[in-house]
């Protein structure tokens, strides 16, 4: 059917086919107006040169009227039909109409016949008969079956009289011929309308099914932070909802017929080269994908969408597109890469956190038979005072000042980290004692100058402890010589550096 069950008013089947059997015999009864009417036209051609007679004549020209009823009445039910809300109410009146009109056809054809077989000659008779057959076979296209056999009984019986009238052999023959005839005809009229019947049946059940499908997907996307989406086959979008053109912030018809590639654009970089995102990799395959995070530019912000999408086919296996649902992740992405980041980052200055640094050094002194590396412990020299004159918030102040102090300081690939408090450290990569002192002196050069902070000028020195790892030598024992160091430095003064060495007399001195 052309409209949803919803918008007809009509819940029960039955009526759904009736109204689709109004459909069609309206449209089939205007081409059979046509027919008619020529036929009309020809018989009385036929006839006229033996006379007129007020038995065939008669009926002959009330059948144009008849005609006209019926194109009437067709007008009618479109009409009905696209205005009256109570179209099922209707629909059984329009059938009782038909009924009632093609009834009076099926007499009129039956009488203008009846009336023509009394003056007929042999020549006249082989049309009547052609007419006959013609006649009775429109009942064939007529819905539903009602209206069919209405239709189908005067003419056949007429038929049958005018054989059975005449009495000739041959007309009995024909007659013979006829009782074989008309029952074909009858069971065209109830197999095509059960054909029918079962089409329609179905199309209704799928629509239904359409209507709860499309009433689910409505309420999904307007109760959940999903939205759908589908492009065609050259995947440009189509059928851009609402709720996708709002999280696009672009309106629905600028979306429409735009590719999605383009929409996608955004691209990763890997060893310097710009590479498609792993859903733009799928669409191109023309591969099913589910879950895949693809950051976007939307209205020149950064954004990320989840989507999955699956290519549909068509019968004859040609792709006709994607289908698939999206969600705007753009929080619980931010808030997963702030939670890794915290997990190995220190909130205040930004450094690597006591459990990567550790992770680290364990790796350097597992590979410490093959390059040694270096431990710079670092300690703040009256950072307490700071903390206990200017405040709690003008320590972490310097604290961050001091972090990017250290960060210019070191190497590339060095790890700098917070270890805690005013603790940080420094793991250098393939260092040996010299190498360790030089970055020891840089950052001390680097970091002991003072730095205003809240209209507050604070001196900032460090102290430092330096030890170098050994095959064998656990981190934590690496780390703890470096802290020794450390405190030999503090205990030296202050504002220096110290190597550690089981030794004292083989302590450097900066």
């Amino acid at each position: 059917m052309e409209e949803r069950s919803s918008t007809l008013g009509v819940d029960d089947v039955s009526e759904r086919i009736r109204i689709e059997q109004l459909d069609i015999l309206t449209r089939l009864m205007r081409v059979m107006t046509f027919c008619g009417l020529n036929t009309l036209v020809f018989l009385y051609w036929v006839f006229s040169s033996d006379g007129l007679a007020i038995d065939w004549l008669l009926p002959l020209c009330i059948l144009p009227f008849a005609y006209a009823a019926v194109l009437y009445l067709g007008y009618a039910w479109q009409r009905t039909r696209r205005m009256d809300d109570r179209l099922a109410e209707a629909s059984v009146r329009f059938i009782r109409y038909h009924i009632g009109l093609v009834l009076v056809l099926g007499i009129l054809w039956a009488a203008a016949l009846l009336g023509m077989n009394a003056v007929a000659d042999g020549d006249q008779r082989s049309v009547l008969y052609a007419t006959i057959i013609g006649v009775i076979s429109t009942a064939a296209v007529f819905l539903p079956v009602s209206v069919a056999i209405t239709f189908w009984t005067p003419v056949t019986l007429g038929g049958i009289a005018i054989l059975v009238q005449s009495g000739r052999a041959i007309d009995l023959q024909i007659f013979g011929l006829l009782l074989g005839y008309a029952p074909l005809v009858l069971f065209t009229i109830l197999f095509i309308n059960r054909t029918l019947v079962r089409r329609v049946t179905h199309e209704a059940r799928l629509q239904d099914q359409a209507d709860v499908i499309g009433l689910l997907l409505r309420d999904f996307e307007a109760n959940s932070s999903h939205w759908l989406w589908e492009t065609d086959g050259e995947m440009r979008l189509r059928n851009v909802s609402p709720r996708f053109a709002d999280i696009a912030q672009t309106p629905a018809e600028l979306l429409a017929n735009r590719s999605i590639f383009e929409l996608l654009r955004v691209q990763t970089l890997l060893a310097g080269a710009a590479i498609p995102s792993p859903v733009v990799q799928q669409l191109q395959a023309r591969a099913a994908f589910a879950n895949l995070v693809v950051p976007v530019d939307v209205a020149g912000q950064p954004r990320w969408w989840s989507l999955t999408g699956r290519p549909t086919f068509d019968r004859s296996n040609t792709f006709v597109g994607f289908r698939g649902v999206g969600a705007d992740v753009t929080e619980a992405t931010q808030d997963a890469r702030r939670t890794a980041y915290l997990a190995s980052y220190d909130s205040l200055t930004g450094l690597a956190n006591r459990a990567v640094f550790m992770r680290a050094l364990e790796e350097a002194c597992a590979n410490a038979q093959g390059s040694r590396s270096a431990v710079l412990y670092l300690d703040l020299d009256g950072f307490k005072q700071v903390n206990d004159t200017l405040g709690h918030a003008t320590g972490d102040a310097l604290l961050f000042a001091v972090a990017q102090r250290i960060r210019n300081c070191v190497r590339e690939g060095d790890v700098a980290a917070r270890l805690g408090g005013d603790e940080f450290a420094i793991l250098m990569q393939g260092a040996n004692e010299q190498a360790a002192a030089l970055l020891a002196q840089r950052v001390l050069e680097g970091v002991s100058h003072p730095v205003f902070l809240e209209g507050h000028k604070v001196e900032v020195r460090v102290s430092i402890g330096i030890a170098l790892s050994m095959p064998g030598l656990p981190a934590a024992v690496l780390l703890d010589n470096a802290d020794r160091a450390l405190y030999q430095a503090k205990t030296g003064g202050r504002g220096t550096y110290r190597l550690f060495s089981r030794s004292p007399a083989h302590e450097d001195r900066g």
